[in-house]
C-alpha cells in the first residue's frame, strides 16, 4: 500500500479546521492534484507515441520531475 500523496494529505488536514479558507486551499490541492495526475498521463503519452528523441527525452525529463525523482 503506497503513502497518500502530500497535497491530499494537507487537504486533508485543512479540512480538519473548517474555515473557508482552509475549505478553498482543500479544494484547491485536490484540484492541482488531480490536474498533475492529467498532466503526467499525457506527457506518458507523448513519450510513448512520439518518433522524435529529442521530445522522448523532454517528456522523460518532465515525468520523473512530476514523479519527484528529480
Amino acid at each position: 500500500m503506497s503513502e497518500k500523496p502530500e497535497a491530499l494529505r494537507l487537504a486533508d488536514w485543512c479540512d480538519t479546521y473548517n474555515t473557508v479558507q482552509h475549505n478553498k486551499t482543500a479544494d484547491q490541492l485536490r484540484r492541482l492534484h488531480a490536474l498533475n495526475g492529467e498532466l503526467l498521463q499525457a506527457m506518458e503519452n507523448i513519450e510513448r507515441s512520439t518518433h522524435d528523441a529529442m521530445t522522448a527525452a523532454l517528456a522523460r525529463a518532465a515525468i520523473t520531475k512530476a514523479e519527484g525523482q528529480a
